[in-house]
């Protein structure tokens, strides 16, 4: 675990337990909802970038939907940007921390997950990568787990999984792995992976299937009751 804890009562975790990696961040205003958007930045000329992320059990804390890239942005250090939007009449809240490096500290939790500590995968991500499909895609399939193998799933609770993929031929889906999964469980994320291999994608407009090699991610709600 690497705790990074600012004056203005925010604390950043990265963290390895049971080898799923998380990046989370405490001592935000309260939430009952399961999900909040936060514009976050690392580095001085990083542009802000809006992304939704789990709201903690605790109602002050979130995790990240994409850890891995947001540890790699950590590790180079500078100053990080935090900005809550405005919502329900409260105004929006901006929080500025400037950081060293934390290369070795970070490096020592993505290890230990079996995580790289540079992702090609994660230069140019882009808004649309980490919101929604780009654009110009739609899915023809999508890759969801059928209910009725969720359902089979011992003690299952609502979960949020994101999951990113490369797109291949025919609009198919590879290499495609999990960026997080809110509780974690094993089962639900080989589900997850498993519906992954029959999506298919197609552009928007022209009906084509989408060419091989661009990067998409999308996410996969259980939700229980």
């Amino acid at each position: 675990m690497a705790v990074a804890e600012f004056d203005n009562g925010l604390t950043l975790v990265t963290r390895c337990v049971n080898n799923a990696f998380d990046v989370t961040i405490d001592g935000l205003p309260e939430t009952n909802d399961r999900a909040r958007l936060l514009q976050i930045s690392v580095g001085e000329d990083a542009r802000m970038r809006g992304v939704a992320w789990s709201a903690g059990a605790n109602k002050t804390s979130a995790f990240s939907r994409f850890p891995l890239a947001l540890a790699h942005d950590l590790m180079r250090g500078g100053t990080i940007r935090i900005r809550i939007p405005a919502s329900n009449g409260r105004p929006s809240t901006l929080y500025v921390m400037d950081t060293e490096p934390s290369v070795a500290a970070i490096a020592e939790t993505l290890m230990a997950c079996d995580k790289p500590l540079i992702d090609p995968r994660n230069e140019g991500v882009s808004d649309e990568t980490l919101a929604n499909l780009p654009f110009d895609m739609e899915w023809i399939r999508l890759p969801m787990p059928s209910p009725d193998a969720v359902a089979r799933i011992e003690n299952l609770q609502s979960t949020h999984v994101t999951v990113s993929c490369l797109t291949a031929d025919e609009g198919r889906l590879t290499d495609c792995r999990i960026e997080s999964a809110h509780p974690f469980n094993a089962n639900i994320n080989r589900l997850v992976l498993d519906a992954a291999r029959r999506g298919r994608l197609r552009h928007k407009g022209t009906g084509e299937a989408v060419e091989a090699g661009r990067e998409i991610s999308y996410g996969v709600p259980i939700s229980i009751g």
